[in-house]
């Protein structure tokens, strides 16, 4: 199940099936046509809930570096603007003719990712990218909160969940606090939080934990490894350590190291 925090624009387009995808604390039952911007700031991690049917998504990402250069030269360097304007998983609305043109750019892209990398292909799947980004831009009809358009008891229990974790991570807490937090029992929000992400509470606490310290070990390296350890929740350096090689398979020192070179 992919679980990441990284700074890379994303556009995700779910050609068939159901899934429920988690954007920070908020949750978007996803069908088949809908279409996310995400600008890579957010915690994420899609749940396909229904495994007897076939779920297919495109996934199209890239650095804002890579690409700005060339809509600064086309003067359309503002297309930027509509990942940071969708943070938190808007859903864009199309006419069908357009849905269908905004699909077939996304099955050509991903064909060219299949191809031999070389500076031809990098220049067209660039201009390819940006007439998909010019293409959503003026062909989009409306902008919904999909979370609100099919919010129910569950996923809003599953919210309140999520935005508790975000706000204590740092601290010792366990599930009976988050369920005295939410004046709920521990067994219920328990039961519901598995079912609407996929997640057991503690695992999803602790690889929110591992994401932001990670996070951390690259964005501040004045801290040592045992500050930043204390500051995202874990009993200790050796603790988080140890977490970090099991989902890694390097220390947080190396693996600090390997990106500052």
């Amino acid at each position: 199940m992919d679980f990441k925090e990284q700074p890379k624009f994303e556009m995700i387009l779910v050609h068939a099936g159901n899934c429920r995808y988690l954007v920070g604390n908020k949750i978007y039952p996803l069908r088949p046509g809908d279409l996310l911007l995400l600008d890579g700031k957010t915690i994420q991690s899609a749940y396909v809930f229904d495994e007897s049917e076939t779920y297919e998504r495109s996934i199209i990402q890239f650095h804002s570096k890579w690409l700005q250069p060339l809509l600064e030269e086309l003067g359309v360097a503002y297309l930027l603007d509509l990942f940071s304007e969708n943070r938190n998983g808007k859903i864009r609305l199309f006419s069908k003719e357009d849905a269908e043109a905004i699909e077939h750019s996304f099955l050509k892209i991903d064909q060219l990712n299949d191809l031999t990398h070389n500076y031809k292909h990098e220049a067209l799947r660039k201009t390819m990218i940006t007439g998909l980004l010019l293409r959503i831009d003026l062909s989009t009809v409306a902008i919904r909160d999909k979370s609100r358009l099919y919010k129910d008891e569950k996923i809003k229990i599953a919210e309140d969940v999520l935005t508790y974790i975000f706000q204590y991570y740092r601290d010792a807490i366990a599930i009976e606090d988050i369920a005295n937090g939410l004046e709920l029992s521990k067994s219920y929000i328990s039961h519901v939080f598995k079912e609407m992400t996929g997640f057991s509470i503690m695992n999803y606490l602790m690889r929110y934990r591992l994401s932001a310290s990670t996070s951390a070990l690259l964005t501040d390296q004045t801290k040592s490894i045992k500050e930043i350890a204390y500051e995202h929740g874990f009993e200790s350096d050796a603790h988080f350590s140890r977490f970090f090689k099991k989902n890694f398979g390097q220390t947080p020192n190396r693996f600090r190291k390997s990106y500052s070179l």
